[in-house]
């Protein structure tokens, strides 16, 4: 019978590349076993140490190569300013919600916002502010809504609240709940009390909803208020940060 002449120096060192797999490894434990008979105890004991510590070398690099993987993909669907959800984790959350929805026949709401006159408090106040008030907002809306729902910055100004198994008069009534918090919302900076407003779209969702349409939904009705709000505001002579326009009176 020909004898196996695996020997210690066959494994790598721990740390090194990992160029054996783990059927590999088992196979040469397994001829270890078929060569019991020619090999010292201490020959063994080495063989089965390095086969050890190259297997828990592979553990710990799987493991840490997993930590990455879960840290890039957290970065690539996470907003770097607010913390939130960002256009594609949100596209991912509404996808999911959608496919519950035909699964299960659950109906839910989408709320779009949009942020009036955020390019004037960028000018007034500056884009330190502007961060802030995309902060503060973020916080705001998060703490609106429930554990299974979801919040978002999907664009400059832009947030995405996605309430799921909500749906009827029920979802509707607490979206404009969060319609009312928001536009009554001020945010502090540098001793300034920055109102924030926000025109806001909801609409509701079910199983027979794709992705497109209830966006586009949203979409029309978020657009349609803010033409409303820039309506009224033409019509009271007023701004939204700088009170009366020049040349009109309190």
């Amino acid at each position: 019978m020909a004898h196996s002449t695996n020997t210690v120096e066959d494994f790598p060192e721990p740390g090194s590349e990992l160029a054996i797999s783990v059927g590999a490894i088992a196979e040469k434990l397994l001829q270890t076993i078929r060569d019991r008979g020619d090999r010292t105890d201490s020959d063994q004991r080495g063989l089965l140490e390095r086969a050890l510590a190259v297997a828990t070398e592979a553990e710990q690099r799987l493991a840490e190569q997993s930590r990455r993987i879960a840290l890039l993909e957290m970065l690539t669907l996470t907003d770097e300013v607010t913390g939130l959800m960002n256009r594609r984790g949100f596209d991912r959350e509404l996808r999911r919600a959608l496919a519950n929805a035909r699964r299960y026949e659950e109906c839910g709401v989408l709320t779009l916002i949009d942020l009036d006159d955020f390019k004037t408090i960028n000018d007034v106040y500056g884009h330190l502010a502007g961060d802030r008030v995309l902060r503060t907002i973020g916080q705001l809306l998060q703490l609106q809504i429930r554990e299974n729902d979801s919040v978002a910055r999907i664009g400059g100004d832009e947030f995405a609240i996605l309430l799921a198994k909500c749906g009827g008069d029920k979802g509707i009534g607490r979206a404009g709940e969060i319609e009312i918090v928001l536009n009554e919302h001020f945010v502090n900076f540098g001793g300034a009390a920055i109102p924030v407003r926000g025109s806001v779209g909801i609409t509701r969702f079910d199983k027979s909803d794709d992705s497109e349409s209830v966006i586009a939904r949203a979409d029309q009705d978020m657009y349609r208020k803010k033409h409303a709000n820039a309506r009224d505001r033409a019509r009271s002579g007023h701004s939204l940060l700088l009170g009366p326009h020049v040349g009109e009176s309190d």
